[in-house]
């Protein structure tokens, strides 16, 4: 009767959750070891620069939703589950409040792109990596000109420099928070080149 009586009850989850620690596991343990999985998948490439932004990547994701916010919208599903599943109640309902996280995800993310090292990746996953293959094509470049990706990157380099990169992202993310959180129905981003 007592294991009856305890299984059944929410609270012997929240605090089965609350023991283990598993909220901090979540960002200490299991996230680290996932962005070196995939990271691992290649050699070069955005999935490498993810592994090579693994610290930036973390602190990022731990500022934008920290274990205690992880832990109080578990624990209420978990509050409105275990009721509904034993029977004491007839529906339940889990509402996450993602929203509440939207400002902090905006800020982290503005943190990051501030970083050099993070923009210095940004550039060589994103930028870097269209460009390679791409003058390959016979009709890249009109008039028969030759550039070689080395060159390309190089010029795109010098236009755009980090600060030019950290300035547009951090006004992108200001842009599109209110628009993700529901505070705007549209949102407009506009590169400053």
């Amino acid at each position: 009767f007592r294991v009856n009586s305890t299984l059944l009850t929410d609270d012997f989850y929240v605090k089965q959750l609350r023991d283990a620690g598993l909220f901090n596991y979540a960002h200490d343990e299991a996230l680290p070891l996932y962005i070196d999985q995939v990271a691992g998948q290649e050699k070069d490439g955005r999935l490498a620069a993810l592994g090579r932004a693994k610290p930036h990547v973390l602190a990022a994701m731990r500022e934008s939703l920290p274990p205690e916010w992880l832990q109080l919208q578990s624990e209420a599903a978990i509050r409105q589950m275990i009721p509904y599943l034993v029977g004491g109640a007839d529906s339940f309902s889990v509402t996450i409040d993602a929203g509440s996280r939207v400002q902090a995800t905006g800020e982290a993310i503005k943190k990051a792109a501030a970083n050099p090292e993070v923009l210095d990746l940004i550039f060589e996953a994103v930028v870097a990596d269209q460009v390679k293959g791409f003058l390959d094509k016979p009709e890249a470049l009109p008039f028969g000109l030759k550039l070689t990706d080395e060159e390309v990157i190089a010029s795109l380099r010098r236009i755009l420099s980090n600060e030019f990169i950290a300035k547009e992202t951090a006004l992108a993310v200001d842009a599109l928070v209110p628009y993700v959180s529901g505070r705007t129905d549209t949102f407009e981003v506009r590169l400053r080149v």
